[in-house]
């Protein structure tokens, strides 16, 4: 009875902890998302209002300036290591890239004010913004030294020469996998068929002409002085 309770408890304490882990993620990731909303929302509505024509000109300064600040801030929290959840949503959203594109709604706004020729003090100060996040977004982008573009064809010519001696050793595996190739014979060996060839005999001559031509080979060929004479083949020329 006391093992069946223990086991019981140590199941709920095991699902509970369960429970809460799952729990505090869903936290986290809820809130993650609820900044990330947030500071998406105040963007789009920065450049709504830059893009407006009923909103004023100093309704159109504030966003410019709005976006600028959240820009900087989040080149600021870039550097830092640990970031809470709503330093990592304002470091998503308002990048660089995001600036660069609130800049350029910035430049189609003020193109309706250049027409005017009485000089606004909103206006001036609106261009002025405007080459304050120009010199800055140009600060942002930092040009490649030559050493740096060495170091960086270096780096690629290395990956590529890697991946290739993977792929040389991957395909030599293979004729270990299947097994070492028979060896070919270089040199095919010539093997000779000598045909046994009977000795003729004289009762296998049927034709007339080749008898006579078969006794006087003979007989010339003995009177030249050579000893046991064989007729070993006659063949018949056609002409």
């Amino acid at each position: 009875m006391t093992k069946k309770i223990l086991i019981v408890v140590f199941s709920a304490i095991i699902l509970a902890g369960l429970t809460l882990m799952f729990n505090l993620e869903n936290k986290k990731v809820g809130t993650v998302r609820y900044h990330r909303i947030e500071y998406a929302e105040k963007l789009e509505s920065a450049n709504a209002t830059l893009l407006s024509q009923s909103s004023s000109l100093t309704d159109k300064l504030a966003a410019l300036k709005g976006v600028f600040e959240y820009a900087k801030l989040a080149d600021t929290l870039e550097e830092n290591e640990e970031l809470s959840n709503e330093a990592k949503a304002i470091v998503k959203i308002f990048t660089t890239e995001e600036l660069k594109q609130t800049l350029r709604y910035a430049d189609m706004a003020v193109e309706e004010y250049d027409q005017s020729t009485s000089v606004d003090p909103v206006l001036t100060n609106f261009k002025a913004e405007m080459a304050a996040i120009t010199e800055y977004v140009n600060s942002q982008e930092k040009d490649v030294t030559l050493t740096q573009g060495v170091l960086y064809s270096v780096f690629c010519i290395t990956v590529v020469f890697g991946v290739l001696v993977i792929l040389w050793f991957i395909i030599s595996s293979f004729k270990f996998l299947n097994g070492a190739p028979e060896k070919q014979q270089t040199k095919e060996e010539k093997v000779e068929v000598k045909e046994e060839r009977k000795p003729l005999r004289l009762e296998d001559i049927t034709d007339p002409d080749m008898m006579v031509a078969a006794l006087v080979a003979t007989i010339d060929y003995s009177n030249s002085g050579a000893r046991d004479v064989k007729l070993v083949n006659i063949k018949k020329v056609v002409e």
